[in-house]
């Protein structure tokens, strides 16, 4: 339960950073995605927090589904979530996010509101030493780079 999201069923922030922890030690190819859930704040002031419940868990369950055999899949908080990805199990990440993102699309129709994110992807080979944090830095700020641009988009 201390690494389990109690809405999602998935592994949590606590579990992440140990996750992070363990990839400082061990020096092993990885990947870190960063993704954030677009347009929650607005489902919940427009259809209730049951609904902005609802739109996490369905991502959640999507995400897990779609990552499957990932070393990790995490919520670390409201939308944002976090996948650690083996350099054995990377390869195929933006396949696997193009599929989310068709996925998102019919999932939205059943769910009567938008079901949008955006992502950012970095390789350990990126940072200095790879390091994870900073591993996770970029990813994260290359998921708010592309959710800056979808918010432009829509203008």
């Amino acid at each position: 339960m201390a690494y389990t999201d109690a809405l999602t069923g998935i592994s949590n922030r606590a579990r992440a950073e140990e996750e992070l922890r363990r990839l400082r030690t061990e020096k092993k190819p990885f990947e870190i995605i960063s993704i954030d859930l677009n347009n929650l704040k607005k489902t919940n002031d427009t259809y209730g927090h049951e609904a902005g419940d609802r739109l996490i868990t369905t991502f959640s369950e999507m995400l897990n589904r779609r990552f499957e055999g990932a070393d990790l899949v995490a919520r670390m908080g409201g939308d944002e979530f976090l996948v650690i990805m083996g350099r054995e199990n990377a390869k195929h990440s933006e396949e696997r996010i193009a599929k989310m993102m068709k996925d998102a699309k019919n999932l939205s129709s059943e769910l009567h509101y938008p079901l949008e994110f955006a992502y950012g992807i970095a390789d350990a080979s990126e940072a200095e030493n790879q390091d994870p944090e900073e591993v996770f830095r970029i990813a994260d700020h290359r998921m708010y780079e592309k959710k800056k641009t979808m918010k432009s988009a829509r203008i």
